[in-house]
């Protein structure tokens, strides 16, 4: 995957990783140059992953459902797992 047709792309606020945000998974670069890749959760009725930003000194991560809601997330920027937090418009 081409990593400058990334939908959202974000520097790291805590670490010298670098987010790419597409619909179907995140792409983790991290300073010593590997990789890491963050896939869609199963369930949920997910479609894709919809948005990423900093609030509150935590990375966001929404995922568009087919609910009347969508899921929203956070990034532990130090094992790099999203734990889903609540839901949101």
């Amino acid at each position: 995957m081409e990593l400058n047709h990334a939908e959202i792309v974000l520097k790291s606020k805590i670490n010298s990783n670098c987010y790419y945000l597409f619909k179907n998974l995140i792409i983790i670069k991290k300073i010593n140059g590997c990789y890491k890749n963050i896939y869609l959760p199963q369930g949920n009725d997910v479609i894709c992953f919809y948005d990423m930003y900093y609030m509150d000194d935590e990375l966001k991560i929404i995922f568009a459902t087919r609910n009347n809601y969508d899921l929203a997330g956070v990034l532990d920027e130090e094992n790099l797992v999203i734990t889903i937090k609540n839901l949101t418009k």
